[in-house]
Parts: structure tokens; sequence; C-alpha cells
């Protein structure tokens, strides 16, 4: 296989990762990032796929970029604070600094992996679901505003800069079911709850503002949403319909003085189900998701609920006739625009699942130590992240990163792998004319030559 030159707009931002490294470390990174990046037709993108590429296979101490991963000191939360702030100094200012977490399965064998262990994965294909060995790892992203680009009105970039390992807990033989659930539950809640810390560390580090978490239904329980509100994070993420909740007590009488502490809870309130069937109450905003604009019919109003600590707002959104989900939002304050845009904006961390996995090698690293089994997802979703903020910069200055075809009309949304191609078409456009500059062929037949290379790679 061909190896594409990278064009300098995107060697760039690899090198801001620099200071997290030592130069020979940095060496190494550079040779995991591109052969993961183009490395495709060598197979599997392992780290000997990524020598391969570069032909290091025969180098006398190749030995040195397997132990890149599994020996090299460097640190994961070093170099994901490195990535937020470069994509903060990228992207448009964010008053409001949000981020997402989620976690996803990769299958594993083998009984010496560290950290492997049997999960269900309910998100498989039918034939697929059911309990799989493999890791599970909490992923943490930073999900950036940016104007419309392309001829959308808004969209939102998802910048994955942490990955945490779920390390299932072993369980005493003869445990009953219930008990083996509970300690499941209670390693996975840890877990998120420490993937949580890095997160808020990262966003304290890089600016003292406002931070929102945007997160799936699975995380609302009281023993995520208990550390977030005493962290001071906003958290938004969906409300289980079958959730018990109370309105706010009456305010107590002026002058009339009672003993113990105020009333927390209020009246029982009914079923979700029953209270989005009342034809009252209900709004339509105009919102902008998915890079289009909607209106939706959205019903919001306060309660309280005894998983969470803090006086929440709920939001019932009508997407279709007769069809709702239900949201809340721990700070009541926040407004509704801002919280609906962000919940559509979620989806792009499974968007970003979909594209690290398929394309980026999240699921192909070999490793069996723990180090390799933690670091080999991460460099995946840096690289994720440097293309995203690559094609942002590209089609900030105007270039198309699609392809017009005949026979399927896209219009201007660029998948991971457009910008991928995008990338190597501009390598090698920057590369033929570099050679060619001094004879005067101009920039129109060398971007012509560079798609002959490429078709014929």
């Amino acid at each position: 296989m061909e190896l594409y030159p990278l064009p300098t707009s995107f060697v760039n931002l690899i090198l801001a990762l620099q200071p997290a490294f030592t130069s020979r470390a940095f060496g190494h990174l550079m040779i995991l990032l591109v052969g993961l990046l183009y490395g495709n037709s060598t197979g599997k993108r392992t780290v000997w796929g990524c020598l391969r590429l570069f032909g290091e296979e025969q180098r006398k101490r190749f030995s040195n970029t397997h132990r890149f991963l599994s020996r090299s000191k460097w640190k994961m939360t070093t170099v994901g604070l490195l990535v937020v702030q470069l994509a903060l100094s990228i992207l448009p200012p964010q008053p409001l600094l949000t981020f997402t977490m989620d976690e996803t399965l990769t299958y594993r064998s083998g009984r010496k992996i560290y950290g492997r262990g049997r999960h269900y994965d309910g998100a498989g294909t039918p034939h697929r679901k059911g309990w799989r060995w493999g890791h599970v790892g909490f992923v943490g992203a930073l999900v950036g505003k940016v104007p419309g680009l392309g001829g959308k009105v808004l969209q939102w970039l998802t910048i994955p800069f942490a990955v945490h390992l779920y390390e299932p807990p072993e369980v005493a033989k003869g445990t009953s079911k219930k008990e083996r659930r509970k300690v499941r539950e209670g390693a996975w809640v840890a877990a998120a709850r420490k993937m949580l810390e890095q997160v808020v560390g990262v966003g304290r580090a890089v600016a003292a503002r406002v931070l929102i978490v945007v997160v799936d239904g699975s995380y609302a329980c009281q023993g995520f949403l208990g550390p977030a509100c005493s962290l001071g994070v906003t958290v938004i993420s969906r409300m289980r319909v079958d959730a018990t909740l109370y309105g706010l007590p009456p305010e107590p009488e002026a002058g009339v003085k009672r003993r113990g502490r105020r009333k927390w809870y209020g009246e029982e309130w009914e079923k979700l189900p029953q209270i989005a069937a009342e034809e009252s109450g209900w709004e339509e905003v105009e919102v902008t998701m998915y890079g289009h604009t909607r209106r939706l019919g959205v019903k919001t109003f306060l309660a309280r609920w005894k998983s969470c600590p803090v006086t929440i707002r709920l939001y019932l959104i009508n997407w279709q006739p007769e069809k709702y989900s239900s949201f809340f939002c721990t700070d009541p304050d926040l407004p509704r625009v801002e919280v609906l845009e962000r919940i559509a904006a979620r989806w792009g961390i499974e968007l970003g699942f979909r594209e690290v996995k398929q394309g980026l090698g999240f699921r192909e690293f070999q490793g069996r130590v723990e180090q390799s089994v933690k670091r080999g997802p991460v460099l995946a979703c840096v690289l994720y992240s440097l293309i995203q903020l690559w094609g942002y910069q590209q089609a900030k200055a105007g270039k198309k990163l699609t392809e017009a075809l005949p026979w399927y009309d896209r219009g201007n949304e660029a998948s991971c792998g457009d910008v991928v191609r995008a990338l190597k078409r501009e390598g090698v456009v920057e590369s033929l004319g570099a050679e060619l500059a001094p004879h005067g062929v101009s920039r129109e037949v060398v971007e012509g030559l560079s798609v002959v290379r490429l078709m014929t790679a």
C-alpha cells in the first residue's frame, strides 16, 4: 500500500500533542496514528500492522513501538487535556462548556487479557444480542457548538478525549443472582463516577465556566447524580417512565414558625404517561437539531425526585403525534432551547463509536497487559478527534469534503470516511504541488493528477 503524505495542516494538529510525550515516544505515536489512519489494507489496525505500513517490521528494535502502549511513561489524562485545549482553540467560544459520556462494548476473547469480562450486548443486531466476552469502556467527549457550515443551520462536533476501562468485579462462587447483580451495578456506577471526575477535572482545567454533562438514561441514578451535583455539574439525562416524582412543598406562611426542618417533597404526582396524556401545558418550541430547524411540542415543570438531591426541571417532548420522550435537567434555570439542543447533540457520541470501531481500530488492538488494554482505545479516540477538527477547519475555509455522486446526493453531510478521503487528497495535492511548482503547473492540474494517483494506488 502506498503511504499518502499528510497535509501540513493535519500534522500541526498532531504536533499539539507533543508536550505529553518524550521525543522518542512521540515518534512511536506518529507511527501508530498514521497506521490507524491509513492501515486498512494491511489487515487489522494493530501495532504490527502500523509497523508494516511504514516498513519498520525489519527494524532491529521494532518492539519499542509495542512497548509504547505497555511500558512507555505518558499519561492519558495529559493527552486528553491537550486534545480539549486544542479543540477549544479551534472551535468558536463555548459559553456553556458541554461534555457527554457513554459506554461501549468491544468483543475480546482470551483468558489472559486484562479486564476482560462477560457483558450483555443489547445494541447489536438481533442474532448477536446477548452475553459476550470483551471490554466495556466509558468514553468522555467534548461537545462543541459550531455555526452552520455547508448549508446547515447548526452543527455539533463530538471530540472524544478520554476512555476509562470498566473492570468487572470478582464475585465469589455460590453468590445469589441478586447479589451478583448488585455487585456489578456498584462497580459500574463507581467506574462512571471515575469517568465523571476525569471529565470535570479537564473542564475545570481549561475554563472556569458552567459545566454541562449530557448522558443517557442508564446514568440517571442516585450513585451518579449525587456526586455530579456535589461537583457543581449540570446533568441532562433521560427520565425513567416509571419514576415516582413529587411536587414542590408549599411555601411556609409568613410569620409562622414551625419546629423541625423544612419539608423537601410535596405531593406525589401521577406517572409520566398520565401527565403526558393531559392536553394542557403543551407549548410549541422552535429548536435547531440534527442540522434542521424543527417545531416540537414541549411540556416543562419543576419536580423533585428521590434519586437526585436537587430540584430538577422535567421536559416532556412530543417528537411525533402520540409519541413523547421524557428528560430532565438539574439546572432549572437553564434555557429550554439550550437543553433541547444538547439532548439531540448527545447522539454524536453514538456515531463516533461506529466510526472509531469500523474505521480507526478502536476494537482491533491486540494488547493483553493492563496498560496496552487501557491505552489502545485512547489513541483511536484521539485520532477521531483530530480528524473532526481538521474537517471543521477545511469546511470553515470553504473546502468541500464530500464527493458528488450522480446516484446518491447527500448534500454537504461529511462522514469520517469523507474527511479521511479529503485528507488523503489534500496530502497528495500538497506533495505534488511542491514537486511540480518549479515547472509552473497550476493547482487545477495538480488536483486532477492527485485524483488519478489516489485511484491507481
